[in-house]
C-alpha cells in the first residue's frame, strides 16, 4: 500500500532487513509502462514463499498500486524495486 512522503521510513532495527534477509525485485518503468511485471511478480512471489516471508498482495493489486506509484510520482521512467523482509513488505 501507498503512504505519505511524511510517513515513509523503514524502521532501523529490523533484523530482516539490517542482516539482508529477504527478497527484492527491480522493475523497469519505461515510457510509463512495467516491463515484465508478471515474470517479476512469480519470482518474487516464489522468494517470499521459499523464505517464508510475508506474502506479498495478489498481481492484480500490485499492478493498481504501481498505477498508483506511476501516477502519483509523476515519472514515465524510473526503477521501482519490490523489497520483502521478516517484518512486512514494501514497494519504493
Amino acid at each position: 500500500a501507498m503512504i505519505s512522503k511524511s510517513k515513509c521510513k523503514i524502521e532501523g532495527f529490523i533484523p530482516g532487513f539490517i542482516k539482508g534477509f529477504g527478497v527484492f525485485e527491480t522493475l523497469l518503468l519505461e515510457n510509463g509502462k512495467i516491463h515484465f511485471l508478471a515474470e517479476h511478480y512469480r519470482r518474487f512471489s516464489y522468494g517470499c514463499d521459499r523464505y517464508i516471508l510475508p506474502k506479498p498482495p495478489g498481481l492484480g493489486e500490485l499492478k493498481q498500486i504501481l498505477a498508483r506509484l506511476v501516477k502519483t510520482s509523476g515519472l514515465e521512467n524510473a526503477r521501482v524495486r519490490l523489497s520483502a523482509w521478516r517484518k512486512g513488505y514494501r514497494v519504493h
